[in-house]
């Protein structure tokens, strides 16, 4: 335990450990984690929680490693009554409590770092923790969730709206900071690419960007299939260093054509061979201003 009995990252990837070596339960899980356990218990309250989210790889791009022990995510879906499907994972139950459960170390650390990091709160300016492994109030997956979706949907403050007024497990402070104050880029990739019965569709992947006052930018990624889905459909949620920023807000505005795949572990369940050409559009948001809608 940390101070005050918060969980720390070392507590976490002993309980990782642990957990890969014997039979994963609910009731071990509890034992070990009981902060975890509660927050996966309190998210149920809300059963449209996780259809805010996408399905993810449970392997990580670089590493080619599986990122979570199929065993632990069985356990948390088993925990937060969410189905598996054998597509993908849901990308929020993976991205929150099974990347704190993650032993996976990557070039770029522990997957659950990014959730022991106080520069996220500090640059929406929250007074206490909210988006972290263990929220004052709220629960990790249903803060960020509601973070993510104020941040995606700025431009749609009706379905914003509307969306965020169903989130029983997050802070309610997010609802009141001030997205349209912040500077953001987006990034727009199109295509035409098959679905999962053959048909062609338009996919959108959908990519923001909000600078860190020190340097960097936390990236939001979610994808979109327009004809079914009227929500873009969250994926993932981590910082990047200055030069990623830097480099994703170079080049020409519009790339067309472009190069297009799911990225980030996001997985679209069609029948399609990636990458396909399609488009990229960069947008650069004005404080006060919406950001304007790609064609």
């Amino acid at each position: 335990m940390g101070k005050d009995g918060q969980l720390t990252p070392e507590q976490l990837h002993e309980a990782a450990l642990q957990l890969e070596k014997g039979v994963p339960t609910a009731a071990r899980l509890a034992g070990m984690v009981p902060q975890i356990y509660a927050q996966l218990l309190w998210d149920r309250q809300d059963p449209g929680l996780h259809s805010f989210w996408g399905l993810a790889a449970n392997e990580d791009e670089l590493a080619g490693k599986e990122i979570v022990a199929p065993a632990i995510l069985s356990v948390l879906a088993e925990i937060a009554d969410v189905p598996l499907d054998q597509v993908g994972v849901p990308a929020g139950l993976q991205h929150t409590y099974g990347y704190l459960l993650s032993s996976l170390l990557t070039e770029y650390g522990y997957k659950r770092n990014r959730w022991f990091l106080d520069s996220i709160d500090d640059l929406f300016g929250f007074p206490h923790a909210v988006v972290c492994a263990e929220p004052e109030h709220g629960t990790l997956l249903g803060n960020v969730t509601s973070l993510l979706l104020r941040i995606i949907l700025r431009d749609e403050p009706e379905l914003s709206h509307e969306v965020l007024q169903i989130r029983t497990t997050a802070d309610p402070l997010i609802q009141r900071i001030s997205i349209q104050n912040m500077h953001l880029t987006r990034i727009v990739e199109s295509a035409r690419v098959r679905d999962k019965h053959g048909r062609f569709c338009q996919l959108r992947c959908i990519t923001d960007l909000v600078p860190f006052p020190a340097g960097g930018a936390w990236l939001i990624y979610a994808i979109q299939q327009p004809a079914t889905d009227q929500l873009p459909k969250l994926i993932t949620a981590f910082p990047v260093s200055q030069s990623t920023y830097d480099t994703m807000r170079t080049g020409p505005e519009i790339l067309d054509p472009a190069m297009v795949k799911p990225r980030y572990n996001a997985v679209f369940p069609g029948s399609q061979e990636w990458p396909v050409f399609g488009s990229r559009i960069r947008i650069e948001s004005t404080p006060g201003k919406p950001t304007p809608a790609p064609n």
